[in-house]
């Protein structure tokens, strides 16, 4: 018996480097994407992008913020604007939330940001607002629903290096 419990454990132990070490190739193969930086210096706010998907398409003429493209139809905007109505984060949430509400499969809000996600038609959008002091800074990702798995950790990858500066 003690013998048996003995593979049985061996068994286990194997499994579980085993897994772990696809988890760890997994990790280690989303690191390896190479991220610029985009920087917008009129409101002073920085995003990353993977060089690998994204093309930058230049900035704005107003100087808020920029369009990035891909070659599989995917668009990333991010860009930001003055708070000149002085809403509060809950203000223009509503606002955004009422103009995709038909299209709306997730939304979050919290203290000083928010999340808002769906699917029009076959595509995919998740935008992610900030508010800091008097500007709204947003990303807003667009790409074909089939493309979620790649899009999922791209989104997860933004979503941390989104920042004021």
């Amino acid at each position: 018996m003690a013998h048996h419990n003995k593979k049985l454990t061996f068994a286990i132990i194997v499994i579980c480097q085993f897994a772990c070490s696809v988890c760890y190739a997994e990790q280690r193969g989303n690191d390896q994407r190479s991220y610029g930086i985009y920087k917008n210096s009129k409101y002073e706010y920085s995003i990353c992008y993977p060089k690998d998907i994204f093309v930058p398409q230049g900035e704005s003429d107003a100087g808020d913020g920029q369009v990035f493209l891909s070659k599989d139809g995917s668009e990333l905007r991010v860009y930001a604007s003055y708070n000149v109505l002085d809403e509060t984060i809950s203000e223009d949430f509503q606002r955004t939330t009422s103009e995709d509400k038909d299209n709306i499969t997730y939304k979050l809000i919290k203290h000083d940001w928010y999340v808002v996600s769906g699917n029009d038609h076959d595509k995919v959008f998740y935008q992610k607002t900030l508010l800091n002091g008097d500007e709204f800074i947003s990303f807003r990702i667009t790409y074909a629903s089939l493309l979620a798995n790649i899009y999922g950790d791209i989104i997860n990858h933004l979503n941390k290096c989104v920042r004021h500066f």
